[in-house]
This record gives C-alpha cells, sequence and structure tokens, in this order.
C-alpha cells in the first residue's frame, strides 16, 4: 500500500501522516505497497482494468474504504474537530413553535454552529470537502441540467406544435391532444415499474445512456408521423424512455449530497425544465419563420427533427458524467480518497450505504418493512398532490393567448417562454430557501401560496386581463416545489437504499399516473383554454399540500426523535421525570467536569497558549 501524502498540509498534519504510515508499515511491512489508502477486510475478487483502454472506458471501481484508525487520523486534518459532541437536552417547558424546526433533532449544538444559512459551505468543511462537492456538481449537476432541458425540449415541442398547424396538419378533433398527452403519461407510469427493479442493479450511466438516446430517437421520428394515431404511439414510447429518467435524478442526487445540500441541487437541476420549455417556444418561432415548408416538410416537423437530432449527443455524456454511487463508482474523474470521503460523508449524515448483498426485490421482509411503515403511504400522499397543483402541462397560455385573436403564431411562442423564464426564478428561491432555512415544509407552504391564488383567480376566469396575465406567470411555482418534495423523500429514506429506490418510484409512479385520467377528466381539450373544473381542482390540491406539509413534517420529527441519538442529542424531560441512566450520569458528574475543564485552561494558560479545549459534552437547558 501507498504511504499517504500531502505537501500542502501543515508540520503537525504531516507528523500525524507520518506517524499512521509507520503504524502500518509495523503491521504490513514495508513492501506490502498498493495504490491504495489501508483499507479494511480483504479485498474481493475483481475484474482486471488495468489495459489502457479502460482509462477511457467507465467501469465500476473498487475502493475499499479506510481502516477505522487511519479515518479518525485522515479526517482531523480536513475539519476542524471530529469528536462527536452530544447535547444533552431537556424537553421540558419546550416552545410550541419548536415543531416548525425542522432540523430539531437532526442537529445538536455543534452541528447548528457550523451551518450558517447565509454560507453555501459549513463552516467547517474543508478544502479537500470543497473541491469534491465542485467536481460533483460539475458532473452530476451539469449534466443534469442537460438532460433535463433535452427532456423538456422534446416534450414541451407538442404543445408549440399543436397552435403551429400540427392540429390542422394531422386533423386532430376533440379530446386528440389531451388523450396524447395521456398517452405519454401512461407510458411513463408503466415503464417505471421496471426502474423500480433496475435502480440497485445496473450501473447508472448506461440506464441514462440508453434512455437518453432512445426518447431522442422517437423524438425525431415524430417529425414524420402522417395521423393522431402515429403521434400518440411516439409520445407513448417518449413516455416509455423518460420514465426512470426523473426519479433516477434524484436518486443520483440523494447518493452523493447530504440532505441540506439537496434543495440547491435540485433546484438548479429542475431549472433544466424551464430552459426546456423557454428555448422550446424561442426555437419553434425561429423554425416556424425560417424552415416552414422547406424541403416540403411543415415549421413544425423540423422542430421534432431538430430537436432529436440534437439531444441525442447528451447520451453520450451521460456515459461519461454520471458516477454512479459512492459504493458503485464508475467516474473516471473522482480520485479513490474522494470516493471514500463521500461514502464517510453520508456516513455521518446518517445515510446508510447499500448492502453488498442485497435482497431480492420480491424478498418478503423488505416489502413489510416497506408497506408496515407510515412513509410510503404519507409521502405517496404528499407526491400525489404536488403533480396535482400544476396546469402548465396542458398549454392553457398558449392556448389562451391563440383566443385572443390579436397575436401571430411567432409572438406567441415568444410569449410561452416569459412563464419559464420566470420559472426558474421562482424555482431558486424555493429551493434555495429550503436549504438555506432547513425547513423544506415551509419552502412548500410560501410557493402554495402563489400556486393557490393563481388557480383562484383563473377558475373565476372573468377578472381584469391582468389578473390573468399575473396567474399565468405565476403558475410555474407548481412545480417549484418538486425538488424539495424528492429531496424531502431521499432524507426520510436514507435508511435503506433498497427501500429509498422502490419507495421514490412508487410514490412518483403513483402520483404520476393521476395525470393519465384526471388531466383529460378535468382539462378537457374541448373546455379549453378556460378549464374551470380543472383550475378550482388544482387550487383544491394546492391548499391540501400545504396542510398536507406540515403532516409530513410531525412524522418525519417523530421519525428523527426516535434517532435523536444517533444525530447526537440526548433527550431528557426533567418535568416529568423521564431521565434516562446515561442522563443521570451526566447531569451528576457535569459540576465535577467543568472543575476539571478549569483547572487545564489554568494550567494551560501558566505555559504555552492552548488553542482548543475539546469538550465531549454539553447539557441545554434552554431549548
Amino acid at each position: 500500500m501507498t504511504n499517504y501524502q500531502d505537501d500542502n498540509l501543515g508540520s503537525d498534519s504531516q507528523q500525524l501522516l507520518k506517524d499512521h504510515n509507520r503504524r502500518i508499515e509495523s503491521v504490513m511491512g514495508s513492501e506490502s505497497h498498493s495504490d491504495s489508502l489501508e483499507i479494511v477486510g480483504k479485498s474481493r475478487p475483481a475484474k482486471d482494468y488495468s489495459a489502457w483502454y479502460w482509462k477511457l472506458i467507465p467501469h465500476e471501481r473498487h475502493v475499499e474504504d479506510w481502516a477505522d484508525d487511519y479515518e479518525d487520523d485522515k479526517l482531523s486534518i480536513h475539519s476542524e474537530s471530529t469528536v462527536v459532541e452530544y447535547e444533552y437536552r431537556d424537553e421540558a417547558n419546550r416552545p410550541w413553535w419548536k415543531f416548525f424546526d425542522e432540523y430539531e433533532y437532526r442537529y445538536n449544538k455543534q452541528t447548528r454552529e457550523q451551518k450558517k444559512w447565509y454560507k453555501f459551505f459549513d463552516s467547517n468543511a474543508s478544502v479537500t470537502e470543497k473541491k469534491l462537492l465542485f467536481k460533483l456538481d460539475l458532473l452530476i449537476v451539469t449534466f443534469a441540467v442537460m438532460s433535463y432541458w433535452s427532456k423538456n425540449l422534446d416534450q414541451s415541442n407538442v404543445s408549440n406544435a399543436f397552435v403551429s398547424g400540427m392540429r390542422e396538419d394531422l386533423n386532430m378533433v376533440g379530446n386528440d391532444y389531451s388523450n396524447t398527452v395521456a398517452l405519454f403519461n401512461a407510458g411513463t407510469v408503466i415503464f417505471q415499474i421496471i426502474f423500480t427493479w433496475l435502480f440497485p442493479r445496473i450501473d447508472m450511466h448506461l440506464m441514462f445512456f440508453l434512455s437518453d438516446v432512445g426518447w431522442s430517437l422517437v423524438t425525431l421520428c415524430t417529425g414524420f408521423v402522417r395521423n393522431p394515431a402515429e403521434l400518440k404511439a411516439c409520445r407513448f414510447l417518449v413516455g416509455a424512455f423518460e420514465s426512470g429518467y426523473f426519479i433516477m435524478i434524484h436518486y443520483l442526487l440523494g447518493s452523493w449530497y447530504k440532505p441540506d445540500e439537496l434543495g440547491r441541487r435540485g433546484g438548479v437541476f429542475y431549472c433544466g425544465q424551464m430552459l426546456g420549455q423557454l428555448t422550446s417556444g424561442l426555437l419553434q418561432a425561429q423554425i416556424y419563420q425560417n424552415l416552414d415548408s422547406a424541403g416540403g416538410r411543415a415549421g413544425w416537423r423540423w422542430m421534432f427533427i431538430i430537436d432529436g437530432a440534437a439531444t441525442m449527443t447528451i447520451g453520450f455524456f451521460a456515459f461519461y458524467m454520471v458516477p454512479g454511487t459512492p459504493n458503485k463508482c464508475t467516474s473516471l474523474f473522482l480520485t479513490d480518497d474522494e470516493i471514500r470521503l463521500s461514502r464517510y460523508r453520508l456516513k455521518k449524515a446518517n445515510i446508510k450505504p447499500p448492502s453488498k448483498e442485497p435482497p431480492k426485490f420480491f424478498d418478503k421482509k423488505l416489502w413489510i418493512n416497506i408497506l408496515s411503515s407510515w412513509r410510503i403511504y404519507v409521502l405517496a400522499v404528499l407526491d400525489y398532490l404536488f403533480w396535482n397543483t400544476g396546469n402548465s402541462g396542458y398549454s392553457n397560455f398558449a392556448l389562451w393567448l391563440k383566443s385572443l385573436k390579436r397575436y401571430s403564431i411567432p409572438r406567441i411562442n415568444r410569449f410561452t417562454s416569459i412563464p419559464p423564464s420566470l420559472g426558474i426564478i421562482w424555482i431558486l428561491a424555493v429551493c434555495g430557501s429550503a436549504d438555506m432555512l432547513k425547513s423544506r415544509s415551509f419552502a412548500i407552504f410560501w410557493a402554495e401560496i402563489f400556486v393557490f391564488i393563481g388557480s383562484v383567480i383563473l377558475s373565476i376566469w372573468d377578472v381584469p386581463e391582468p389578473a390573468l396575465w399575473y396567474a399565468f406567470y405565476t403558475n410555474f411555482f407548481s412545480i417549484s416545489v418538486s425538488s424539495v418534495v424528492y429531496g424531502w423523500i431521499n432524507d426520510i429514506m436514507r435508511y435503506d437504499p433498497q427501500e429509498r429506490s422502490i419507495v421514490l418510484c412508487f410514490v412518483n409512479i403513483f402520483a404520476n399516473q393521476s395525470t393519465a385520467w384526471t388531466g383529460p377528466l378535468v382539462y378537457k381539450t374541448v373546455d379549453a383554454p378556460r378549464y374551470h373544473k380543472g383550475y378550482i381542482y388544482s387550487a383544491s390540491n394546492s391548499a391540501a399540500l400545504m396542510i398536507w406539509s406540515w403532516v409530513t413534517l410531525w412524522f418525519y420529527k417523530r421519525q428523527e426523535k426516535r434517532d435523536a441519538k444517533t444525530n447526537g442529542i440526548i433527550l431528557y424531560n426533567s418535568k416529568t421525570g423521564d431521565i434516562p441512566l446515561e442522563v443521570r450520569q451526566h447531569l451528576n458528574g457535569e459540576v465535577e467536569g467543568e472543575d476539571e475543564i478549569e483547572d487545564e485552561i489554568e494550567e494551560t494558560s501558566l505555559g504555552k497558549k492552548k488553542e482548543n479545549v475539546e469538550v465531549k459534552s454539553f447539557t441545554n437547558r434552554s431549548h
């Protein structure tokens, strides 16, 4: 093994590394060198990746964790303190408003001091960790934005094409358009079930690559359809190829980032959807003006052809940019130490790694654990309400503009780019507030206020025209909470990756399938653009989501309170007399312990100044 070195460390840190290297050599012998750090246990037989071409092809990286003794040394070099301090917290006279403190039982006093709302990183984050996060953002978030842009470019071009001549060219009548949207949703729902099984078993970079190329090819073929039936078939296939994408991204984010890092990353990722819808309107306007009738094809057909050809290359980016997961990493760009640090970060956040031998998909114990827990039911309702608050998927804005009969088709397409442009601002504000304020429930609540007001205005309809413009412009608040919702689900399900993948897929399927039948029911094409039933339905779900976010918070905090000790918090209640033995022992020895610390400080002041005196426990009686 190779002794770890870092020339950028100070003399004390270098000495610490030297001492550890000597311990390794004394046990293993100096001749037992390899290209990795000290490892735990025996390495499993691995495929030989020494050939030169494997340096160009992503493959699974067999990286063993640090040994326990080395892990402590290693992490102490890159952080201010690795000592886990327990907070002994008295629950007596707990104020009522603490219910809304989402991380009340997640962060102890030591952890809270490291997290400032106005700082992007924790106060004790090392240069090494910041560099790791920068690389992960560059790989994962950049790819997520690009691929979501292409996905929604291929998706939203249908609505633009519908008002740009496709309706007339394909002789679409009645509910052909809403049925086309429903078939897309049906393909998404049906094929998501397959991805539920695939997640923990197939390399993620391969799944992203195949699905991305697949939906690009079908999008390209959509430019050659001759009737509504062929259009519906293509949209069904696009939905099938895209079915696992959304959950794969959130599973990927939850596999690398800590809970309070997910909101911002998820928000940036979701901006890809807005960029897709935004550029779709702008591109459709330019294509309609410049390519309409070129080669004997209508402008809306060229939109599908160009979209499919342009976005296919992103599938090849997926092959290299998607790093897999920390425990099954396939990245060519992360070092062994960065992979180990990623695992350690998740370990400190109480996020369990996947089992080396995961249970079979139909394992009885696995499904009993899932179905007997509150999580799958509460989260399914949360996601259902979120999916049914919005109405932007039915092109209501574009159809309303067309009904005014005062704007040309290119100008309508340009107008349709305004709501998604504003949507980028709404998304960053909502997702950013979830991370900065450490409250996902509050982020959902305040965003849904705008959704509710907008839906009520649209349901009334006979209001001054500026009010309708306001309602349509704030429409995308409905999807701004998406990454907050799924980030929260990732956090709640962090204890078991297999259960996390199943529940993520199930709640998404449950919510997604609802739009396959509620959409055509309440947003009928024949009612456009005044979807009275649809807007009432959206407003009702928005109000329910605000309430349900607090219900979810109650269940979440009950879970976190039960696991408070794993987060460095030991609870007791002096008022009720519920005081565990370890707390009694701590309280009885506290005065004596404080006297010893004061004596140590006095002794230190007589000689060399002691910079850090670590106290491994503290009591909070003013909670």
